[in-house]
């Protein structure tokens, strides 16, 4: 929404009388829209960030990470691949290395995990701010 087109919303709501009164968060409507558009920018803001951190800390290669579950890497790594139990008492040798490298794979994902959730998070809360700003336009106070 641009700059005029949200003033004008805005304007729009000077003296404008509330059909309900829901509860006690604003003092009128205008002052809810003005909240509501100022936290709905900063909430979509918030989302361009997250996901501009997740693209420096990564790059597009995590997109690929993550479609792989921890579980086939874990087969992958420790159990040659097959995924079988085989011979169940059989020991295998496990190196440093070959946690080491694990642990780095599964680090990013959980990193990639904790921005994509923190992201959709800020899309709930922005679908809250909109639903807020089209019950304002209806002349209901929150």
């Amino acid at each position: 929404m641009d700059d005029k087109k949200k003033q004008e919303e805005l304007n729009s709501l000077i003296g404008k009388k509330e059909i309900a009164k829901v509860g006690n968060w604003y003092p009128n409507l205008y002052s809810q829209m003005s909240y509501s558009i100022a936290d709905l920018q900063k909430e979509e803001q918030a989302v361009y960030d997250e996901i501009k951190e997740l693209y420096a800390n990564q790059g597009d290669l995590i997109v690929n990470e993550i479609l792989k579950s921890i579980h086939h890497s874990f087969i992958f790594e420790f159990m040659d691949g097959d995924g079988n139990l085989g011979n169940g008492s059989e020991e295998v040798t496990i190196t440093r290395k070959n946690l080491y490298d694990f642990s780095g794979d599964l680090y990013a994902k959980v990193d990639a995990v904790i921005h994509l959730k923190s992201a959709l998070d800020h899309f709930n809360r922005i679908r809250e701010l909109k639903y807020r700003i089209e019950l304002t336009n209806k002349g209901i106070l929150l």
